[in-house]
């Protein structure tokens, strides 16, 4: 009975493979779009590729080549440097690898063995030859270095090597200035703030100052014959002023009978601050004084009441000279101007000052 003859496959890919293909590129193009229109968190991409590099990392020490360097960075254009990292590693500035320096090395120290023994040998077979040598030698007169070769360590290092020590002292140089200019900017600041410290404390011990002040003023009723004031600069006194027709006739520095209440009263506000600083001041307006005044200028003159003033509160109210200073100023230090009989009246005046507890040594 005749066999049957096999039926051949058709040549080519089966039918359903064409539709099998086209079905995988419409969902690879499905997915891509899927992922283009979502939103990736980059602190957790971020942990998961570290993760992974940690894990399967070829560098030592776990190093990633996913961060910010020359493998990797914000593109894939650095992996041309990728064969620097293994032809470099391993390998001394000079180029040459440790294992070779090594052998290098010990093949150095091996040889100059080798050689010592040598010569030592041959000086104890020809001792004759050897002192003939000494003294034919022509390069005897030179040193060790000059006659076996050897160079200094000064040429052995080279020129590249002194050009690198230059360099490295001029960055600790850099270092240095740098370091100066942070150590000085960090004394500014120190200083500036131990300045603010210090204008705050005044502050405040010189208002505490000024309510007392202010209290006893009212207490004794003495409030509408001074001005009571702040120093607005530095904070460091109370000022007391009087004006000096209040206190004194024109020309004259003994203060006035009517005058002693009052300032009999400012002497016992003041006795409760013996440990305070006292300054009395006295001032002047522009007028110069008649030939027949004791006081010939008006500096002498406002020195005068000064010391009246506080040889009162010194000696009659019992405070003592301790704590108690005085200067005159004659003119020099006007309020208002001197052009208007206001003005004068104004500028002829005496100023308590009263400093705080922290400005009294």
């Amino acid at each position: 009975m005749a066999k049957k003859k096999e039926e051949e496959a058709p040549k080519g890919s089966p039918a359903w493979m064409a539709t099998f293909s086209d079905l995988m590129n419409l969902l690879l193009c499905f997915f891509v779009l899927l992922f283009s229109m979502s939103s990736v968190d980059e602190s957790k991409a971020e942990a998961m590729i570290k993760s992974l590099a940690d894990t399967f990392s070829i560098f030592s020490g776990g190093g990633s080549s996913f961060e910010d360097g020359v493998l990797i960075s914000s593109g894939a254009t650095q992996l041309s440097n990728l064969d620097e990292y293994f032809n470099t590693t391993g390998r001394t500035d000079e180029g040459d690898s440790i294992e070779n320096v090594d052998q290098n090395k010990n093949g150095a120290e091996g040889d100059g063995k080798n050689d010592n023994n040598g010569e030592n040998q041959q000086n104890q077979q020809d001792p004759q030859n050897q002192t003939g040598d000494n003294n034919e030698n022509p390069d005897s007169g030179k040193t060790p270095d000059d006659q076996t070769g050897n160079k200094t360590p000064d040429d052995q290092n080279g020129p590249d090597n002194n050009q690198g020590q230059q360099d490295n002292g001029e960055d600790k140089n850099k270092d240095n200035t740098e370091e100066g200019k942070v150590k000085e900017l960090t004394e500014a600041e120190i200083a500036e703030k131990a300045a603010a410290n210090d204008l705050a404390e005044n502050k405040e011990q010189s208002g505490i100052l000024y309510e007392e002040i202010m209290g006893l003023a009212d207490k004794y009723n003495i409030g509408d014959y001074m001005d009571i004031a702040i120093d607005a600069q530095s904070y460091e006194y109370v000022q007391i002023e009087i004006n000096g027709s209040v206190l004194f006739d024109s020309g004259k520095a003994e203060i006035k009978d009517e005058a002693l209440p009052i300032i009999s009263k400012l002497g016992d506000v003041l006795k409760q601050y013996r440990e305070y600083k006292i300054e009395v001041i006295g001032h002047t307006d522009n007028v110069p004084n008649t030939k027949k005044s004791d006081y010939p200028t008006n500096e002498l003159l406002s020195s005068a009441r000064a010391i009246s003033v506080a040889s009162y509160f010194a000696e009659t109210k019992g405070i003592g000279w301790s704590k108690i200073y005085f200067s005159g100023r004659g003119e020099h230090e006007p309020v208002a101007s001197n052009d208007t009989a206001e003005g004068r009246a104004l500028n002829r005046r005496v100023e308590i000052r009263l400093y705080n507890l922290k400005n009294s040594d």
